[in-house]
């Protein structure tokens, strides 16, 4: 069962759900979205894993001191003293779009992180897209907040259409009093400081690494996701058909069996993890954790998706 607390930081107060017992999840959304966002994949994780979702500061659920700005190093400060205030001292991070680059930059800054798994996430300087852009610019006493999330929502999906549910619990957590404010301080917030720097990072580390990635974004193609995994030495690539960014809404059920599958081996140590379902992982490379016959049977067929068995979409 899923519990709410707050923690106190020097950014602000800081709200999460948490649910199960076990190693270490830290749950990292992206923008606008929310802890409410993860849907089936808190309760999957939650059966092997204590899983920790936090709104991140700047969120209306977690608002800043007047004179912050929730950028992510300030998020990243945040998320250790949350991480010290629940005495975690071993995690596995899984960051989705902005909450991917934060991900990066705790792994980079943060030896307690063990494993990490990107979804989609936001790389190098080809970010932010130009809805946050246009975001940013906008004077808030003119922004509805409820519209504005609506649109970033349907310009970050795939040919699917964000569900509706997405749109309403999203676009709800921002419609409260100040929410224009927020919104507007946290697209111009976004500006990538300590990314780049933190990816180069991962050339000379062999943190097992996960990415995830749509291939139907229309602002950052697979190539973006090409040279992030040849960033990172130790990581795995799958690539999603039919998919924009809202992994979650549009492939939810793949993402969660790719999810739990890859932690169960590479975190956990399972030596046999075998998905419910068949998902695409492409690998273009062999990770070095490959070679490991602790890990890796021989006779172990690949695990590819099959389109005709399972539907990548919200109703899978």
């Amino acid at each position: 069962m899923n519990s709410t607390g707050v923690v106190s930081t020097a950014t602000g107060p800081v709200r999460f759900l948490e649910a199960g017992r076990g190693p270490a999840v830290l749950l990292l959304h992206g923008f606008p979205l929310s802890s409410a966002a993860w849907g089936g994949l808190v309760p999957a994780l939650a059966r092997d894993h204590r899983v920790v979702a936090p709104d991140l500061p700047g969120t209306p659920a977690s608002p800043l001191e007047a004179d912050g700005a929730p950028d992510l190093t300030t998020q990243a400060r945040a998320m250790r003293e949350l991480l010290d205030r629940l005495a975690i001292g071993r995690v596995a991070i899984v960051g989705h779009l902005h909450g991917g680059g934060l991900a990066q930059l705790l792994a980079f800054e943060d030896p307690r992180v063990a494993a990490l798994v990107l979804l989609h996430p936001i790389a190098f300087d080809a970010w932010p897209e130009p809805p946050v852009r246009a975001l940013a610019a906008a004077d808030p006493a003119a922004v509805d907040p409820a519209a504005v999330v609506a649109e970033l929502l349907r310009a970050a999906a795939g040919p699917t259409p964000p569900t509706g549910d997405l749109v309403r619990v999203v676009t709800a957590s921002w419609s409260g009093p100040g929410g224009a404010e927020a919104l507007v301080r946290a697209a111009r917030a976004l500006d990538g400081r300590g990314l780049e720097a933190a990816t180069t990072a991962f050339a000379d580390r062999d943190l097992p690494t996960l990415i995830l990635w749509g291939e139907a974004d229309p602002f950052a193609p697979t190539e973006l996701a090409e040279r992030l995994h040849d960033a990172m030495p130790s990581s795995s690539l799958g690539l999603l058909p039919g998919v924009g960014r809202l992994l979650m809404d549009e492939a939810g059920p793949t993402v969660t069996t790719l999810v739990v599958g890859w932690l169960g081996s590479r975190y956990l140590g399972r030596r046999h993890v075998h998905p419910e379902a068949p998902a695409l992982v492409e690998l273009g490379r062999r990770p070095p954790w490959a070679e490991d016959p602790a890990l890796v049977e021989e006779d172990d067929p690949p695990v590819r998706y099959d389109p005709t068995q399972q539907e990548v979409g919200p109703s899978a």
